[in-house]
């Protein structure tokens, strides 16, 4: 009898509890009244040293109709604190509705802002639990992030998406842009021996015929962007900027370039012709001599055939040919990651390609030694680079069209 009254009880209890948990969300707030925030933008306010401006790309209620379709998509506005969080927060003085940050995708920061160091943005979208942290990292070069996040695309209603797919669809089949999350900025930041590198972002002006002020029409893009090479850092401060070619470099050392890469054949034809590159894997290998670390860089990639030009029948005489190819795409690969390299160790003094941390995971003692003094040793490291090339197939040709 006693055992059935405390089952009883324990049930009760049960109830009560779920009772109370399933009563739902004391704080919450409608999703009509919410302002969702798709990108942020991160500038020094040029009206007040020392505090911050922080403009939002805000997606309106019609975005995503269709009967609406040729309105502007987005509200921008701005507010300024003298730390991230009371910029944030003043936000509600323009705003009608609640702002809300869990869907950004795009952190734009100010080329200005940027050289003066990231620490107190990275704090502010770390910290707070609307942040999130896969939204990609970019600095705008010679530009406002107040300026950038007004600019926008032909094709996208929303630039922040628009900004993401460029991003990841060149860096996949080009390698020539750099694509970092916050979440990976963060680890970078952290990693001994690491410095990180985030996307870079221009602007295409195409200057407007008369004021666009009070349009609710988005027929013209008066802005257009480009995203393209990357942004290097020294711990959290932006000390310069990679083009295409390094860009692609660093991509090859860590081995997550998958594109199209032109070599030319013969030279004294100027013809071009282009490979695909399929597969492509890295390894930076390390080197002790006496206390002196050395690298090497091995690169193994295989690709295919895809196009060429100005050519009678390129592959009439075959294994001579083929092998020339090969070499001339493994030449290619070999001058964007010296390349790389030299603009890590002569131009910035910045160790975006690792050497530190490899040493620290693979050679702890000798990490220990070198740490403090990493900033003079990194630039007189010697880097070997071997590069192997492997051509599969030509395609659905295996020689070239003849023309009569």
């Amino acid at each position: 009898m006693k055992d059935r009254t405390w089952m009883r009880l324990l049930a009760t209890c049960t109830l009560l509890l779920y009772i109370g948990i399933l009563n739902g969300c004391w704080d919450r707030i409608e999703i009509e009244n919410h302002a969702f925030i798709l990108a942020l933008g991160f500038d020094r306010a040029p009206d007040d040293y020392g505090s911050i401006l922080m403009t939002y790309y805000v997606a309106r209620s019609t975005a995503f109709d269709e009967a609406t379709a040729g309105e502007r998509t987005e509200w921008i506005a701005s507010s300024t604190g003298q730390t991230m969080a009371e910029a944030y927060s003043n936000l509600v003085k323009e705003s009608p509705r609640e702002p809300f940050m869990s869907h950004s995708i795009l952190i734009v920061i100010g080329e200005e802002l940027a050289r003066e160091g990231l620490g107190e943005i990275l704090r502010f979208v770390s910290r707070d639990p609307e942040g999130r942290r896969r939204a990609h990292i970019l600095v705008a070069q010679d530009e406002t992030a107040a300026n950038f996040l007004s600019a926008g695309y032909e094709l996208e209603r929303l630039m922040p998406f628009g900004v993401r797919r460029s991003i990841l669809n060149t860096e996949q089949k080009l390698g020539t842009v750099v694509g970092t999350e916050l979440l990976e900025f963060l680890q970078m930041l952290e990693e001994p021996g690491l410095e990180p590198v985030a996307s870079r972002g221009q602007l295409l002006p195409r200057p407007p015929e008369g004021d666009i002020r009070g349009e609710l029409m988005a027929t013209h893009i008066y802005d257009s962007i480009l995203i393209t090479g990357g942004a290097v850092f020294k711990r959290d401060r932006l000390v310069g900027w990679i083009g295409e070619t390094e860009t692609r470099g660093l991509q090859w050392l860590r081995g997550g370039v998958g594109g199209r890469i032109i070599i030319t054949y013969p030279d004294e034809a100027e013809s071009h012709l282009t490979v695909k590159v399929l597969r492509v894997s890295a390894e930076l290998v390390p080197n002790v001599t006496d206390g002196r670390p050395s690298f090497t860089v091995k690169v193994r990639a295989e690709g295919d055939i895809r196009g060429f030009d100005h050519f009678a029948d390129p592959f009439l005489d075959y294994p001579k040919v083929w092998n020339e190819l090969e070499q001339k795409a493994a030449t290619v690969i070999y001058n964007d990651i010296s390349s790389a390299i030299q603009a890590a160790q002569e131009q910035y003094h910045s160790d975006i390609l690792g050497l530190g941390v490899t040493i620290y995971r693979q050679h702890a003692r000798l990490w220990h030694d070198l740490e403090e003094n990493w900033d003079d040793i990194f630039p007189q490291i010697p880097i070997g680079i071997s590069v192997n090339m492997e051509l599969r197939h030509t395609g659905l040709m295996s020689r070239d069209i003849r023309i009569r």
